[in-house]
């Protein structure tokens, strides 16, 4: 059999390489992938050639060619033979890259069985709502207001993770009117970003009691500034967004003298496997909440491809990523009657 996968040869290019798929050790499970869902985050910055790791040594990864891609769902094709608690025919999500096939070692790789009467184009949001989740499950703060800078999709599913986890008033601070629209019909409350004194509009918009947890999540370098310029004193600052270069702090002010607590929530602060905390106990609390829909995901898929398009794709989120969010690529073809 063989599998086809996406690569990026380089800056704004995207192949496709197609290889045999080898045997299955014992504890593999071989998924046809039906969707996967294209990050606006990391991978556009690995498409782009912004990513910080590009620069770093240390960060040897971040070189091409890129297999990208971190959320898929597929149908169980093929089963090791010490694997028992999965049937052929079954539908599983796994943070595989994108491509037609992914070879999953359930003993070492996230994944989680779709129940069958869920959505599977929904259920890839779990990928980032379990992201988003640690910045949730960080926080040290019980009481106070919650704001989040930046309304893409990370952003807006810590926000709605913080109301529907906890009791404290949550905002969602971004530049564009389109997010906070769709953050408006999550239900989340909005600032709207403008030029001028911005402590004072957030004093204002939170009657006067400012922020006690203040998340990054769009990585953009000035934002990081921001957060804790207008975090209250003794207060706790989340840098969830990967930041896109590097930033000059005045931290004598800024969080010295703030008594800030500074907290690094990349989803590598809690290990893959075990109890809450954790990133398994995560995407399960995170599936869960869409399958119910508490947490809400329909605005954040807006284009539906196929392989063919996702050079093209990746240029929407770029040059207009007001109207693009979740981009989902169909292993399979487009049914037009339905996209």
């Amino acid at each position: 059999m063989k599998r086809t996968a996406m690569l990026f040869q380089d800056k704004y290019k995207v192949v496709f390489e197609t290889s045999e798929i080898g045997t299955l050790s014992d504890t593999e499970v071989l998924v046809e992938n039906i969707y996967s869902l294209i990050s606006p985050g990391t991978e556009l910055a690995l498409f782009m050639g912004t990513h910080v790791g590009f620069k770093d040594p240390e960060i040897t990864w971040a070189r091409y060619p890129i297999a990208p891609g971190y959320a898929s769902v597929g149908r169980i094709v093929g089963i090791g033979k010490s694997v028992s608690q999965f049937r052929m025919g079954e539908y599983l999500f796994h943070y595989g890259t994108h491509a037609s096939h992914s070879v999953i070692n359930v003993e070492q790789a996230l994944h989680f069985r779709v129940d069958p009467d869920a959505d599977p184009v929904k259920v890839l949001l779990g990928r980032f709502a379990q992201i988003s989740y640690t910045a949730a499950a960080a926080s040290r703060r019980e009481t106070g207001n919650v704001l989040v800078y930046g309304g893409g999709m990370v952003g807006n599913l810590c926000a709605q993770i913080f109301k529907t986890t906890t009791q404290r008033r949550v905002f969602v601070a971004d530049l564009s009117e389109d997010r906070l629209k769709v953050a408006g019909e999550c239900g989340l409350e909005t600032i709207h970003l403008k030029h001028g004194d911005l402590k004072s509009l957030l004093k204002e918009r939170s009657d006067g009691a400012g922020f006690d947890t203040v998340v990054e999540a769009t990585g953009v370098p000035s934002v990081v500034t921001d957060c804790l310029r207008t975090v209250n004193e003794h207060g706790e600052v989340m840098f969830l967004g990967s930041t896109r270069g590097y930033v000059e702090i005045d931290v004598y002010k800024n969080i010295h003298r703030k008594f800030l607590d500074i907290y690094g929530v990349h989803e590598n602060r809690y290990p893959k496997f075990g109890p809450y905390p954790s990133q398994k106990s995560f995407g399960e609390r995170a599936i869960r909440l869409i399958n119910e829909g508490r947490l809400k995901v329909d605005r954040f898929i807006t284009d539906h491809i196929e392989p063919s398009q996702a050079e093209e794709a990746y240029g929407w989120l770029i040059n207009d990523k007001d109207h693009h969010l979740g981009i989902v690529i169909h292993w399979e073809g487009l049914n037009e009657h339905e996209y």
